[in-house]
């Protein structure tokens, strides 16, 4: 504290020390409470308590000193979890790797797929071969190929740079499917992200992103999904995650900073606190999805638009549909596709405009906070 003084700034002093204190005294009622939930009543009184019987039952039965070593054991693992970081941005030049010059304008496009003739998607398109863990049937595939290239030359007559698929729209466990989206991304000099898909080998729900020069990055999904089968019956997706921190990629490209997030990990409000806080700011967020529950990822999609400042792509599988664009800036064209539809949206992106506008509204929101600051 001597520190402050000799700097010249007394006046910190006592609010250091407050917030010492009162971390100090945080920490007490953790300890305290840890030790009032695990601490067995054993340890607190010894009346009432008859011998065993068995000499069994005693040699087998724990020692208090045994008992209160586990319990400091329990209480270092639950500080070390809240210690550690729940994700990890990692951050990816692909400028560097494949020199090109970064465009001040692109066009994203969400292509909806994946409606079912009969009204359960998930009798009609999918098989589940292990436990947990989604495939296309194979009768499927051919129907579902012709569908992507349709939307991908359609997607490319309208100059889309960069193409999103739902998630689980497009299995690329088969061969001729990977092989189709690769010469079609090299064809068109497109990037085309197919969603994501369960895949069968590493059992990770993995979206990869194909461009001219090959698969230039992929993403595993962190937060496994309820997902419904139809007759109030339900399974847990059986995908494999990563353990703390889970890496989320932010790729620089040509057409700016993107981020891919899967269905309901951007439901989680850790991971959309770690992209506002990301440096470089991020541009673009692409988020895969099959989902019948929509709304919640309108919100959190609307919220995401100023609060990250970003365009913000929601791509739902064609059956629960509304497959949305969300743009910082203040034009209100709404551009949405309904459920039980197949069909394209895209939105221009001025990269320059974005970056300028973003910093004008950080500085407006800097100002804010501190207007408020001076009137408590």
């Amino acid at each position: 504290m001597e520190l402050f003084g000799k700097a010249g700034y007394k006046d910190k002093e006592k609010e250091v020390q407050d917030r010492l204190n009162r971390v100090e005294k945080e920490e007490s009622i953790l300890f305290s409470a840890l030790s009032t939930i695990k601490e067995p009543s054993i340890s607190r009184s010894t009346m009432g308590i008859v011998a065993p019987s068995c000499p069994i039952e005693s040699s087998q039965s724990p020692r208090l000193s045994e008992t209160r070593q586990f319990n400091e054991e329990e209480k270092r693992v639950a500080i070390e979890r809240m210690d550690r970081k729940k994700y990890q941005l990692v951050y990816r030049d692909l400028l560097k790797e494949y020199p090109k010059v970064q465009k001040r304008e692109c066009r994203v496009g969400i292509a909806q797929t994946g409606v079912s003739e009969t009204g359960n998607i998930m009798k009609e398109l999918f098989e589940m071969k292990s436990p947990g863990l989604l495939t296309v049937r194979e009768n499927k595939i051919e129907e579902i190929r012709s569908k992507i290239k349709i939307m991908i030359e359609k997607a490319h007559n309208e100059g889309v740079n960069i193409l999103l698929f739902p998630e689980m729209s497009v299995d690329l466990n088969y061969g001729e499917v990977f092989e189709e989206i690769s010469d079609l991304a090299k064809l068109n000099n497109m990037y085309i992200v197919p969603g994501s898909f369960h895949n069968q080998e590493t059992k990770r729900n993995i979206s990869m992103v194909f461009g001219p020069e090959g698969i230039l990055w992929e993403q595993e999904k962190h937060i496994p999904a309820i997902i419904s089968t139809g007759e109030g019956n339900r399974f847990k997706e059986g995908i494999e995650v990563s353990s703390l921190p889970r890496k989320t990629i932010i790729c620089n490209t040509e057409y700016g900073r993107i981020a891919i997030v899967i269905c309901r990990d951007f439901l989680d409000m850790d991971l959309r606190v770690e992209l506002k806080n990301f440096e470089p700011p991020i541009d673009i967020i692409l988020n895969p999805a099959f989902t019948p529950v929509t709304s919640d990822f309108k919100a959190a999609h609307f919220d995401a638009r100023r609060s990250i400042y970003a365009y913000s792509f929601f791509a739902n599988i064609g059956e629960f549909g509304e497959s949305l664009i969300y743009t910082p800036e203040k034009d209100r064209t709404e551009r949405i596709i309904p459920a039980k539809e197949e069909g394209l949206i895209f939105k221009d992106i001025d990269l320059f405009k974005l970056r300028s506008e973003r910093k004008k509204w950080e500085k407006e929101q800097s100002k804010e906070r501190l207007f408020i600051q001076s009137t408590r």
